[in-house]
């Protein structure tokens, strides 16, 4: 069956990085967007806007794209686009959320040594809330792409672009956000999930999909991909993620 499918890319991306992904649901008769989020550009300097935008405002806008569709449609998000997923099927949008290596929402706490380095690596920056931060290479070799070989880390290190600070402190730093930003309840979503991470993710790992399964409860299924990283969307093999993605939503969708 043809669903809408609108598809969240990740901090520091465009909507040009799930590219492959539209291609091959498109194939499977599915009809799909793939929105950028508001102030992300590739190849200039960050709006002024980009510092201060939340993960509320993200939402904002992905919800107003969705509420223009013809019907719900299923959202598949990847990493940040995971908990924008997350929040947007607690507001009753969508049919069906699938989480690709999915950052987590308020509350979720960090459950590897690397998630408290990565935190630690942005407290370092000072007041990087109120910053828009630029993407580092060595940083995203060593962890977002960190299975691919150094050709292909350069050239889709090539695509990213500026981040919102106070986004990643909404999702890193929660703790202190008083405004609890990044915060979904549970009760609050109708819909199932198919949640995926990859057994090597140094970002989004296994431990921190178990702690969303059991948040979720019976709602979110999970699946850990061995020989697989963050970059799900683009690693070797990821035809074949997307082949299992189409195979939940034809099922799910369905029943």
């Amino acid at each position: 069956m043809a669903e809408a499918i609108v598809l969240i890319h990740g901090a520091f991306c465009t909507g040009r990085s799930l590219a492959g992904w539209k291609t091959l649901l498109e194939a499977r008769g599915h009809v799909c967007v793939t929105p950028t989020l508001r102030h992300h550009a590739v190849g200039s300097e960050p709006d002024a806007g980009l510092a201060t935008t939340s993960v509320t405002d993200y939402a904002a806008d992905l919800e107003t794209l969705i509420r223009a569709m013809a019907e719900p449609p299923v959202v598949i998000g990847h990493s940040l686009g995971g908990l924008l997923a997350q929040m947007l099927a607690a507001r009753s949008l969508v049919k069906a959320a699938v989480l690709l290596a999915p950052a987590t929402p308020w509350g979720v706490v960090p459950q590897t040594a690397d998630q408290v380095a990565a935190a630690l690596g942005l407290a370092r920056l000072g007041e990087f809330w109120t910053k828009s931060l630029f993407p580092v290479f060595e940083v995203a070799a060593a962890n977002s792409l960190n299975m691919l070989n150094p050709g292909e880390q350069r050239r889709i290190f090539s695509q990213f672009t500026a981040e919102s600070g106070r986004a990643l402190f909404e999702t890193l730093f929660w703790p202190f956000d008083v405004t609890r930003a990044s915060d979904v309840n549970a009760r609050d979503i109708p819909c199932r999930m198919l949640g995926l991470t990859g057994a090597e993710d140094r970002v989004s790992p296994p431990e921190g999909l178990g702690a969303l399964a059991r948040k979720y409860q019976p709602l979110l299924e999970t699946r850990v991909l061995a020989g697989f990283g963050h970059w799900l969307i683009g690693e070797p093999g990821w035809e074949k993620i997307v082949d299992g993605v189409c195979d939940w939503i034809d099922a799910t969708v369905g029943d």
